[in-house]
């Protein structure tokens, strides 16, 4: 596909447009779509956007990609309230800003990407409520970020309980309990 990503849309259940060629903005009104459950969109192509708080109305939806869209945005807080969300990678972009400590609400969440991106500031402690984190796979993956400052003790407490793993760049960021990876 090339071109824009169409403004209507019908009771979607999955929307997969990865490996296209799409210009412009990812719509807002893909936030009305109650039914999505997921949405794949790697290597779409490179959006001129930011990304829209409305997808914070998709409660319903467990997996959401957007790796390797040259997107430059802030990652938006809304995303916070997608409660149900099991995947959540927005790796190999231009995300800027500091990670929202509201991701600390998707209790579902085994697996967060967001790495390679200009994310700044300390990891939010709220990230050690994530008890679902690497039952699948590498449950939360930091390399690559400009983040500083500390591992939330939270964070070693939940490896220590449920032996999720985590990645990070040891350089800028300190760990207690990362011993394996710095």
């Amino acid at each position: 596909l090339m071109g824009q990503i169409p403004t209507e849309f019908g009771p979607l259940k999955e929307l997969a447009l990865g490996s296209n060629d799409l210009t412009g903005s990812i719509p807002s009104e893909l936030g009305a779509l109650k039914y999505l459950k997921k949405i794949y969109m790697n290597s779409t192509g490179n959006f001129t956007c930011i990304i829209p708080s409305e997808l914070g109305r998709l409660t319903n939806t467990q997996a959401i990609s957007l790796a390797n869209n040259g997107l430059i945005s802030p990652l938006p807080s809304t995303i916070g309230t997608m409660t149900s969300l099991k995947l959540l990678d927005f790796s190999h972009n231009e995300i800027f800003g500091t990670m929202p400590y509201q991701l600390g609400s998707l209790r579902n969440l085994i697996k967060a990407d967001p790495s390679a991106n200009e994310i700044t500031g300390s990891i939010p402690t709220e990230l050690g409520l994530l008890s679902s984190l690497g039952f699948a796979s590498a449950g939360l993956i930091l390399e690559e970020t400009n983040l500083t400052g500390t591992v939330p003790l939270e964070l070693c407490r939940l490896r220590n309980s449920t032996g999720f793993s985590f990645s990070l760049d040891c350089t800028d960021v300190s760990c207690g309990c990362c011993d394996d990876f710095c």
